[in-house]
């Protein structure tokens, strides 16, 4: 018997899906399909739930008296390796639970002349053209909008680390557009804008030395009296510390105003 599962969730979905699907016999022949929907869990987490969810309707479906070998298939290589042993990190419970309940595969009633096997846990590529892989991602992405079948469950390490930080990038990116300096605002640069100039070393040196006002600019000659210093640049400007932003000697990023 094979056992192929996913989990699934979309980039602004609050739910994951779990999915599953059983074939048995060299003809694959196809016994057993599900999903369900898990709220307040990632993608890791429901790839454990999903595992467990095949591995129950296998122990429960009338062909596991003619199997001996039942392999769980999927295409997460962490929650592969997690299933097998020692877990860590999110979901614990449900890897330690998936390990238990592995060990009762063995002691199923069995037809005579059919040997009892064990649970293999097995990883398989992702999105390549297998069909149960392909038939269990189905079914994960209907389980992120089924109707709920089990109360809510407490959110996951995972989930929490997640909503945790979505949580500081909306206070950070609130404090930002009350406390950015003038000069990032003039300029026009925000959390979320990177400027080209931004990831060569000359252009962050200079955004840099605008930030701190130190630097050859005119107005840091004339406080300390660099009589020698040149105090336009030569597009003819005056070297103001956002002067290298409109530059049109260098690299021009906007219109000078």
């Amino acid at each position: 018997m094979v056992v192929y599962t996913d989990g699934s969730k979309g980039k602004e979905e609050t739910t994951a899906g779990a999915g599953c699907v059983e074939y048995w016999g060299t003809k694959r022949t196809k016994i057993f399909c599900g999903h369900t929907e898990l709220p307040n869990q990632e993608v890791f987490d429901v790839e454990a739930r999903a595992a467990l969810l095949g591995l129950k309707a296998a122990l429960t479906d009338s062909t596991a008296q003619f199997s001996t070998n039942l392999y769980i298939c999927l295409d997460n290589l962490e929650a592969v390796q997690q299933l097998q042993g020692p877990p860590t990190g999110s979901s614990q419970l449900v890897f330690r639970r998936f390990q238990a309940v592995a060990q009762t595969w063995p002691c199923c009633p069995r037809a005579p002349g059919v040997q009892p096997g064990r649970v293999q846990v097995k990883w398989v590529p992702g999105h390549t053209g297998i069909e149960g892989n392909e038939e269990a991602d189905k079914e994960a992405k209907l389980g992120c909008h089924a109707p709920q079948e089990l109360s809510p469950t407490p959110a996951s390490i995972a989930a929490a680390k997640r909503a945790a930080r979505r949580v500081h990038w909306q206070a950070f990116t609130q404090y930002w557009s009350d406390k950015a300096p003038k000069r990032y605002k003039d300029l026009g640069i925000g959390l979320e804008k990177c400027p080209p100039e931004l990831p060569l070393p000359h252009s962050a040196a200079l955004l840099l030395a605008a930030r701190h006002s130190h630097g050859d600019f005119a107005e840091y000659h004339e406080r300390f009296e660099h009589d020698e210093a040149l105090l336009r640049c030569s597009c003819g400007h005056r070297k103001e510390p956002s002067h290298f932003y409109y530059c049109c000697d260098g690299r021009k990023a906007a219109a000078h105003p």
